[in-house]
């Protein structure tokens, strides 16, 4: 008897293509400077895709748009709190380590 081979759905790979081009607009917007922009994008992909992989690098890529690692005072609280997030709700992602050492 041969293992059958499954393909992922017409869907899953457009909802996985999707989040993949979400999360490189969402750095391509952090890496311009467009804070605010990088947010709203991968917050947005959070939220589409929130079991999805890319959806736990967003997660630390919100972070990253507060400053992480090394946030100004005044973006302090946010990047804790995203970084809480990131902890909490992607535990395994590498990543989340810096979120535990805050605890």
């Amino acid at each position: 008897m041969s293992a059958r081979k499954t393909t992922p759905s017409p869907r899953a790979r457009t909802a996985k293509g999707n989040a993949i081009a979400m999360l490189g607009l969402g750095r391509a917007r952090l890496a311009a400077g467009d804070r605010a922009g990088a947010r709203k994008v991968l917050r947005d992909l959070i939220a589409a895709a929130e079991d999805a992989a890319e959806a736990a690098d967003a997660a630390y890529e919100v972070a990253r748009t507060y400053g992480v690692p090394e946030p100004a005072a005044n973006d302090l609280d946010r990047a804790i709190a995203a970084l809480g997030f990131l902890g909490s709700r992607y535990p395994d992602h590498p990543q989340a380590k810096i979120a535990r050492f805050l605890e």
